[in-house]
């Protein structure tokens, strides 16, 4: 899939808050490390699914007070 001139570019979901967990998973963002890596050069739809994981992989990882 090729951008087109008025599409926004999709944005990296770190918040400044980089912790790696024992599975190499952000606990700020949650992505993955090997998701971290070079994630300037990945194509927009690589972005959206690795976001799509994110969001997923936050709500399992609510932590139960």
């Amino acid at each position: 899939m090729i951008n087109k001139p008025d599409s926004k570019p999709v944005l990296s979901p770190c918040i400044g808050n980089c912790c790696l967990d024992d599975k190499d998973m952000c606990l700020g963002c949650f992505r993955m490390l090997d998701d971290i890596v070079g994630w300037s050069q990945k194509p927009d739809e690589d972005k959206l699914r690795v976001i799509r994981k994110c969001q997923q992989r936050k709500s399992e990882n609510k932590p139960s007070f």
